[in-house]
Order: structure tokens, then C-alpha cells, then sequence
């Protein structure tokens, strides 16, 4: 998950912290992989991402409003390349951001 964010994975660990301290997630073990968890929406949790998803879709939809379709097809196949390369160049521990 935390490459798909461009998180580092501490990032992402602190980030599932609050959510789930909201109670907007719950985490469970992975029940085929003891390196892993599975993380989930409360009900809550899915009740706000189904509020704030229209302003979000929104938002996006302003963003790419200056791009013609040629544009935002020629975005859509470079961004994951950016974002891969983007995700490579995290630090796996936060504070190594910090340069400490």
C-alpha cells in the first residue's frame, strides 16, 4: 500500500495509526502471510470516503479540465512511470527524511 501511495512504509504505518485510532479502519493479520495485514473500512470509514469522493472526483475532473483528451491520455500513461520512480527514491524510515 505504501507504494501505491508514495508513502514510506513508516509513513503508512502512522498514517493507518490515526485512521484507525478515528475508527475509520480496522486491521486484521493476514491470515495467508504473517508478514502482512489487512486493513479495512469501518462503516464509518466507508461513510465518509462516500461523502468526500464527489469533491474529490471533482477536483480532479477541475485539474485535468486544461488538458484536451490527447493530453490527459499521454498523462495517463506517464504517470505510473512517474510515480514508480517517485516511489523508489523513499526512505523505508521516516527519519531518514530528516537526514538524521
Amino acid at each position: 500500500m505504501f507504494e501505491a501511495t508514495m508513502v514510506s512504509s513508516g509513513g503508512m504505518t502512522s498514517r493507518l495509526d490515526r485512521l484507525e485510532t478515528r475508527g475509520l479502519i480496522e486491521r486484521a493479520p493476514n491470515p495467508e502471510d504473517r508478514r502482512g495485514t489487512i486493513v479495512s473500512l469501518t462503516q464509518e470509514g466507508k461513510a465518509l470516503a462516500e461523502a468526500v469522493l464527489p469533491e474529490l472526483l471533482a477536483c480532479q475532473a477541475r485539474a485535468l479540465s486544461t488538458l484536451n483528451e490527447r493530453q490527459q491520455k499521454r498523462l495517463a500513461t506517464l504517470l505510473p512511470g512517474v510515480m514508480r520512480s517517485a516511489a523508489d527514491g523513499l526512505p523505508e524510515d521516516p527519519d531518514d527524511a530528516a537526514g538524521d
